[in-house]
């Protein structure tokens, strides 16, 4: 084989190579699906890398948004120390019935751990009848830290408390004079 040759042959196999790769995914998909839709302060790994397949299939899928799994299974495909993690103690509902994107948005977010909204906005979508307007109210529930007493996924406690001693938890903040 010729030096020509050779070259040809390298140019072909680059640019196979660029075709398949998953910076190329990006063109493809955002040909359908709204660029912005995928974008964030925070922004999924494999997105920000162009590897939608992921997760998605581009042709045929058994479950709805041509997802390779359903559910809590996709997301446990890589998050396996999660899965884990969130199966001892008492579990938050959505996390119990595998439906991370209750509360995680799977593209991009502007909040941390891909939070779809803020702290009040995800727990309140669910917990509606925490939305009324009170005279008093608890500071850190009124500034939107749910995180701060409550754990999002498990705990060992009905309340999903951060720990099992209500007393503990309300001495933390709450210093006796």
């Amino acid at each position: 084989m010729n030096r020509r040759q050779r070259v040809i042959q390298l140019l072909f196999l680059v640019l196979i190579g660029l075709i398949s790769s998953p910076a190329m995914a990006d063109p493809l998909c955002f040909t359908c699906h709204e660029r912005s839709s995928f974008s964030g302060k925070v922004v999924h790994g494999p997105v920000s890398q162009g590897k939608c397949s992921s997760c998605h299939d581009p042709h045929v899928a058994r479950y709805p948004g041509m997802l390779q799994q359903e559910g809590a299974r996709l997301c446990y495909t890589c998050h396996d120390k999660k899965e884990a993690e969130m199966t001892t103690g008492i579990i938050h509902q959505p996390v119990l019935q595998g439906k991370c994107v209750a509360c995680h948005a799977p593209h991009a977010s502007d909040f941390a751990g891909l939070i779809r909204g803020n702290q009040v906005t995800a727990c309140l979508s669910c917990h509606k009848e925490l939305q009324q307007k009170f005279k008093v109210g608890h500071r850190p529930f009124l500034a939107g830290q749910c995180r701060s007493c409550h754990e999002p996924h498990n705990a060992t406690n009905t309340m999903l408390l951060v720990t099992d001693d209500g007393d503990t938890l309300c001495a933390t903040c709450h210093k006796e004079n």
